[in-house]
């Protein structure tokens, strides 16, 4: 376990599942999703320095629920990250791209965080959130109960992250009937589908 403690802010990688460099990571617990070689370290160094970045948008706010917000950084190696933290400081999890590709070639990054259980009728925490380019015109997250959930994509506020982010929740009452997000659309002005991932929960 690594734990970087700086201005209340904690970082803990202690259960890395994926690193989302094209399309969608998932974070499980409290885990900081980061590559799993000598660059982890050094990438949550900087981070901790730094505070996580730029506090982009903030996940609304629920009765009984942390509240949590989203945050944008370019790193010193030119890594793209995004992040999620309560306000209190404490990270939950995020991902990074490389310089040369920080949404892996695709028009979005996504993190899809949850805690409690593998399939949506076990979770106690779910929410999507990460980055879009300027093709992306709309995002959708497709349901597990066949419904959509339009996206809504804001400015990152920082002059070096130069994405659209988005951070969305499921609700209380979405997790107590099993719903969850299962796939990632992505949509041009004309309406078209111009990528999609899954994410890699069952509901």
């Amino acid at each position: 376990m690594l734990e970087v403690t700086k201005n209340r802010l904690v970082l803990v990688a202690s259960l890395v599942v994926a690193i989302a460099v094209a399309g969608v990571a998932i974070a499980s617990g409290r885990s900081l999703l980061f590559p799993t070689d000598a660059q982890q370290g050094a990438q949550l160094q900087e981070l901790a320095a730094n505070g996580l970045g730029q506090k982009a948008v903030g996940f609304p706010s629920q009765i009984g629920r942390p509240d949590l917000a989203v945050y944008v950084a370019r790193l010193s190696d030119g890594s793209i990250c995004v992040s999620d933290a309560q306000l209190n400081g404490i990270a939950s999890g995020g991902a990074c791209g490389p310089a040369d590709s920080p949404l892996g070639g695709k028009p979005f990054m996504a993190v899809f965080a949850s805690a409690g259980g593998a399939t949506g009728a076990s979770l106690k925490e779910a929410r999507l959130y990460g980055l879009a380019d300027s093709s992306v015109a709309q995002l959708k997250a497709e349901m597990s109960d066949g419904s959509t959930v339009v996206l809504p994509l804001f400015a990152s506020k920082s002059a070096d992250v130069p994405y659209r982010v988005f951070a969305y929740r499921v609700s209380r009452a979405d997790l107590a009937a099993g719903v969850t997000p299962v796939t990632v659309v992505a949509h041009d002005t004309a309406g078209g589908e111009i990528a999609r991932q899954e994410t890699g929960v069952a509901g």
